[in-house]
């Protein structure tokens, strides 16, 4: 028993860094997160929100451990690392609001605010990474430095009628859909919900409501951070032009479009079979690319 505790931690020392879960207090239960330090003294630390995922990157039924492996590579750059698992996912499950009428965006936003604050009590230079719909939270709490990866340039609602309408369902039930989209982006509950759109309502509506309302362009030219935008050209959940959208919606926001990486960060063919399946591999690398754009920026 004692060698399958120690040998892990062992693994991680030898790596030049030290992991450990951290908790931030919160109702109806804590969050949970891991924190990764290099050995440096006072490194730069990045906050990474996860879009969809845990911390580790992974969701039922595809465990790749894509955030994992890119905090791990970070540490071998000098940099710390706080990946979360966000209210309703991971070990942060059972944070999700008893009532979730009052569930919002500002929550979440809170949150990410209070990791940041624990973040900076062990590393110097702070930035936020938000990976996915986890760049909505990243743009709306002032970061210090900001890296949007993999992230939407269209509000919330716009993606989601280009993923459900690749479902390949009824023109009825892509109507139904798209009549309580619409609903929520008007800020109204909406009445009729198609069972398709089941585990995107898991949060409850009020919070798709705030969320709709988030428009990515608008935030990133709010803001004053040093940017990053890193988007792949087989990303299967977004669009080619995302990254160019966000590049360019702000003077001096710096772009690394990588050729074939998706949305797991790994290197993928557009063909949609091969490209989803490297979603289910712990083992594949990231992309060759990708850390060293990432820690570029972060050291500077």
């Amino acid at each position: 028993m004692g060698a399958r505790i120690l040998l892990p931690v062992l693994a991680l020392l030898l790596a030049g860094f030290t992991e450990a879960p951290v908790v931030q207090t919160a109702t109806p239960a804590n969050l949970a997160g891991t924190l990764t330090l290099p050995e440096a003294q006072h490194p730069p630390g990045v906050l990474i929100i996860p879009g969809g995922t845990d911390r580790d990157g992974n969701r039922p039924g595809q465990y790749n451990d894509s955030l994992r492996l890119l905090a791990h590579g970070l540490a071998g750059c000098g940099i710390a690392s706080l990946r979360i698992d966000p209210r309703g996912t991971g070990d942060s499950t059972q944070a999700l609001p008893w009532d979730l009428d009052s569930f919002t965006t500002d929550i979440t936003e809170a949150d990410a605010r209070g990791w940041l604050g624990l973040l900076a009590r062990r590393a110097g230079r702070l930035a936020v990474l938000g990976v996915g719909d986890g760049a909505l939270t990243a743009l709306r709490i002032a970061p210090p430095r900001l890296v949007l990866l993999e992230a939407p340039s269209r509000p919330a609602g716009e993606v989601l009628r280009q993923r459900l309408a690749s479902l390949g369902l009824s023109r009825q039930a892509r109507a139904r859909m798209g009549a309580a989209i619409d609903d929520l982006e008007a800020g109204r509950i909406a009445e009729d919900v198609p069972p398709a759109m089941g585990q995107v309502l898991r949060f409850g509506q009020t919070y798709l409501i705030s969320l709709f309302h988030i428009d990515p362009l608008a935030e990133l030219r709010r803001t004053q951070a040093p940017t990053l935008v890193i988007d792949g050209t087989t990303d299967l959940e977004l669009q080619p032009q995302d990254g160019a959208r966000l590049a360019s919606a702000r003077p001096g926001t710096l772009r690394a479009s990588l050729p074939f990486m998706n949305h797991a960060l790994r290197v993928a063919p557009a063909d949609f079979g091969i490209n989803l399946a490297t979603y289910e591999h712990r083992n594949l690398p990231l992309h060759p690319q990708l850390l060293p754009a990432l820690c570029r920026f972060l050291e500077k």
